[in-house]
């Protein structure tokens, strides 16, 4: 054996025990605290009595359409106070998504990886190409949803988390309730970030958390 061939052998072996070179262990966030916890069964109950005072499907007081505006658009309230912006898709009305297929599911399946589509006139690029990534990974998308996607989906609501870093909070998690109302055009179809299979919905519903 030569020199050259011996010295790189005692590298890899002196690279084996280096303790910097042996994974620990994997973070993601922190465990949900029992603020968040609670936070999350507050709202689900919330949730829940809204749904029985409107006939079943949730409502979202906290982020409705912007209605009343004199060209009868409903933008979202959130954007530009409900007014119409420039290149944005005229919002018309607000749709669940059985208004719009007959066969509404929030994911296709556990192995297809489900490319979004990007709506016109919202520079959230950063946004999508986040979820693309994750978008082929069922455990990860249950995630979002506290693996408890479709639990309450025959209601019209998700409670999902997404996670925030604050030094001054020891709660990084955020707990988002929102109902599945979609802004959509005049055709009756969503205007904004949409799955490429128009029967799937959870990209609307990732977007709208985010848009909360």
């Amino acid at each position: 054996m030569g020199y050259a061939q011996k010295m790189e052998l005692e590298e890899l072996a002196r690279l084996e025990k280096w303790v910097e070179n042996v994974p620990m262990m994997t973070i993601e966030g922190q465990p949900l605290s029992e603020n968040v916890k609670k936070r999350k069964k507050e709202l689900v109950e919330q949730a829940l009595a809204n749904a029985a005072a409107n006939g079943g499907l949730f409502e979202d007081p906290d982020f409705p359409p912007a209605k009343g505006n004199a060209n009868g658009d409903y933008q979202p309230a959130v954007y530009n106070g409900g007014k119409p912006v420039a290149g944005m898709p005229v919002v018309t009305q607000w749709r669940r998504p059985r208004e719009w297929t007959d066969t509404p599911k929030l994911f296709k399946n556990d192995w297809e990886v489900e490319n979004v589509v990007q709506g016109f006139g919202i520079d959230n690029r950063w946004l999508l190409s986040a979820i693309n990534i994750v978008s082929g990974n069922r455990e990860q998308l249950d995630r979002f949803f506290f693996g408890e996607a479709e639990l309450h989906a025959d209601k019209g609501f998700f409670v999902c988390k997404i996670y925030r870093d604050d030094p001054l909070s020891d709660d990084d998690w955020q707990v988002i309730l929102v109902d599945d109302r979609i802004p959509c055009t005049a055709d009756g179809n969503p205007a904004f970030a949409r799955n490429v299979d128009p029967s799937v919905y959870w990209v609307m519903i990732m977007e709208k958390v985010f848009a909360k």
